[in-house]
């Protein structure tokens, strides 16, 4: 890119590896990128800042203004690639900036992105009116700004060269004439010069005293007859594009015609067939997903606002499908992204498919109705079905989508299981308006993420007051570990063979100071969610280790306190430094300390899991997979971990009497335990016929209320004084 004013130097200020990163989570060549100037006009010096830094990441050298005047300044001087400008800035305001920018030569078509807050939206209209190229709402999404610049470039580039092409072959265009035709009042042929462009294919001969009804079909020969008619009568310029067809293409023209006497018109005509195709693929590259060929969120929103605009409350409707994919990120980073690439394609002719099934076994479908399909983002797909006088079958049409995501596909030798959750809301049911409408839609989207994997729900009312309800117990969330409402209770682990207690398992309770306790089943997933489970976990196992600590020092004979490690801990890099704090803080030896993981927490990455593990071990610790049974453990991996316990989940030995399939799967459990020389541990024991299945085929210990209930550490001498809790 070259620059008028001054030579801009560059520096690269990202790491290979950040590079490298980059690239592999966003999937664009930061190449793109290097050597392009923003100038970034934003009056807050902290979102400036924020901006700035991830602006040079993605390899832009950026210009800074915190005022309008500034900004133009900076302007006139660098001639930047792109600009984004925020509407807060103080001075001129950013409209009066477009405006100037648009009025200079080298700004007439430079690619701007107005930024303002999502309770501003009034700016929408007025920025394309002063000649914005997109908007974007704050606080900003750093993904869709990426990508937003990334594709705002990559079409001001193709738009400048062709640009430059134009300007390149201008020269060449004027010293070779266009097809010059003269015209009486009834469109009487009275001269043709043929240009160099010879589709039109006429000659001199041909058309010479001819009328163009003659020689154009006839309602184009109409149209051009009441435009000569025109322009005789106003003397002004008048212009037309159309298009003929011919046997082997079909090619489009641009006629300008300008009044020659009070009876003759001169036609000027130009093969503009190029020309359409540029901008078309424009049209592709500002309103279509290049990776799947759908179209992107900017054409969804003009679509479905056209029909808002034409759907009637009282006999249409509109409802949309919104679909996330389920472990999309785990499938990218651990296959690739060519085979990312490959299911995102798969998963649009899926939902494609869905959608016709739809419309072929629903006869409306066929009446008026209308359906789009657009991708949001990464692994985001929005499906709008419309109809000006008919009810949208909701519930029929999200269980077909659902369908489409029942079975594997193979993508390059992998078979690969893709689910989705899909969010369901409809207009005028759910909402009044397309963005009350995408937000309920993502509450029941939200609403089905929650109860698992590869589920779907239709928006109730009710869903707001849950997410009301999620929000405030996530704010109290935040205070509590500082509020200390955090306490724990220990659940004794019994050997089975002596009924002693051999250990404790640390498990995290909340007291909320007005809504009393709160199970952990409904604040764990909002701490796992949010992050927060990090600095809960850190302080569960601290306390944890003093406790035990103090048990020893009571003389109790106990061998391990467990503490389970969520997944967001485990792969954190300063994991082992956090438990030596904890053990060190204690007084703890490091033999008494065992960490429970779930499956799905070693089995994610697992290489850098075994890793992790080792380095543990290394420490002293022992090492358990908590839920052993549920998750997606892999043999060979297994017998790679140095683990030293399973644990059977609770919900294969709570019908363990009654059901064959749970029995099979306990006792297949035990006895692969024990051939990897692995202690097991059952937990939920709660009758004696439990307790005597699991005795006869070797199980070594259990935890459950047939021995204790969790325990509040001033209740656990009574218990750890009993030689045995065997019933």
């Amino acid at each position: 890119m070259t620059y008028s004013r001054v030579d801009v130097e560059y520096r690269n200020t990202v790491s290979v590896v950040g590079k490298e990163r980059f690239l592999h989570e966003h999937d664009m060549a930061i190449t793109e990128f290097e050597g392009s100037v923003v100038l970034l006009v934003e009056d807050d010096a902290t979102i400036r800042q924020l901006m700035r830094d991830f602006l040079q990441q993605m390899g832009f050298h950026v210009i800074e203004a915190d005022d309008g005047q500034h900004a133009i300044e900076l302007f006139e001087e660098f001639v930047p690639d792109i600009i984004l400008l925020s509407v807060s800035v103080s001075g001129k305001s950013a409209y009066e900036v477009c405006e100037v920018v648009r009025s200079m030569p080298h700004g007439h078509y430079l690619p701007i992105l107005m930024l303002a807050g999502s309770d501003n939206l009034d700016f929408v209209g007025r920025s394309y009116d002063v000649g914005a190229t997109d908007f974007l709402i704050k606080p900003v999404n750093w993904e869709m700004l990426g990508y937003r610049l990334h594709y705002m470039l990559r079409s001001a580039r193709n738009f400048e060269l062709l640009q430059q092409s134009k300007k390149n072959n201008q020269t060449l265009i004027d010293g070779l004439p266009d097809t010059i035709v003269r015209l009486t009042l009834n469109g009487t042929v009275l001269s043709y010069k043929k240009g160099e462009d010879a589709s039109m294919l006429l000659s001199r001969v041909d058309a010479v005293g001819r009328r163009l009804d003659e020689l154009l079909p006839p309602h184009l020969a109409a149209e051009f007859v009441k435009l000569i008619v025109q322009v005789v009568k106003t003397g002004e310029l008048a212009y037309k594009e159309f298009s003929l067809s011919s046997a082997k293409k079909k090619a489009h023209y641009e006629g300008r015609m300008v009044k020659a006497n009070d009876y003759e018109v001169v036609c000027f005509f130009r093969n503009i067939t190029q020309r359409k195709a540029d901008e078309e693929e424009i049209r592709q590259l500002a309103y279509y997903d290049t990776l799947t060929g759908l179209p992107n969120r900017s054409y969804f929103y003009d679509w479905v606002n056209s029909r808002f605009e034409s759907t009637s409350v009282e006999t249409g409707s509109l409802s949309v499908f919104v679909l996330e994919l389920d472990n999309f990120k785990h499938i990218n980073d651990t296959l690739g992204h060519a085979i990312g690439d490959a299911l995102l394609r798969r998963v649009t002719a899926r939902i494609k498919s869905a959608v016709d099934k739809v419309c072929e076994q629903q006869a409306d479908c066929h009446d008026d109705s209308e359906t789009l399909v657009s991708r949001f983002g990464s692994d985001e797909f929005v499906v709008v079905f419309s109809s000006s006088h008919k009810i949208i079958p909701v519930d029929y049409i999200v269980e077909a989508l659902h369908r489409e995501f029942s079975h594997s596909v193979v993508l390059l030798g992998h078979e690969i299981y893709i689910t989705a959750g899909i969010g369901a809301a409809s207009f005028p049911a759910d909402a009044q308006d397309l963005n009350a409408l995408l937000r309920n839609a993502d509450a029941a989207l939200s609403y089905s993420k929650r109860l698992g994997q590869n589920r779907f729900c239709v928006y109730s009312k009710d869903m707001n007051v849950r997410s009301i309800e999620r929000l405030t117990l996530e704010n109290s969330l935040r205070k509590a570990l500082d509020a200390k409402e955090f306490f724990l209770c220990y659940q004794p682990q019994v050997d089975l063979k002596t009924g002693h207690v051999v250990g404790l398992e640390a498990l995290v309770r909340w007291h909320h100071k007005t809504l009393g306790i709160i199970s952990p089943e409904a604040f764990i997933p909002i701490a796992e969610s949010t992050g927060l489970i990090v600095p809960i976990g850190e302080w569960v196992l601290s306390e944890a280790c003093r406790q035990m600590k103090l048990l020893l020092d009571l003389g109790y004979d106990l061998s391990r306190m467990a503490v389970n490690l969520s997944t967001a801990q485990f792969h954190r890099s300063e994991l082992v430094g956090m438990i030596k704090n904890a053990l060190s803080g204690a007084q703890l030896d490091a033999s008494y300390l065992e960490l429970e993981l779930t499956e799905t927490a070693v089995m994610h990455n697992a290489e850098n899991s075994i890793s992790m593990l080792y380095q543990i071990r290394e420490e002293g610790m022992s090492l358990s997979v908590d839920d052993f049974g549920t998750g997606y453990s892999s043999l060979s991996y297994l017998k790679r971990f140095p683990l030293d316990a399973l644990k059977i989940d609770q919900s294969f030995v709570k019908d363990i009497e009654s059901d064959v399939d749970d029995a099979a799967i306990t006792l297949a459990i035990i006895a692969m335990a024990h051939s990897l020389k692995l202690k097991v541990i059952a937990e939920g024991v709660e009758t004696h016929a439990q307790l005597q299945i699991l005795k006869d085929h070797g199980c070594d210990e259990g935890q459950g209320y047939l021995f204790s209930y969790p325990l509040l550490a001033d209740e656990l001498e009574a218990v750890l004084k009993r030689k045995s809790l065997l019933p």
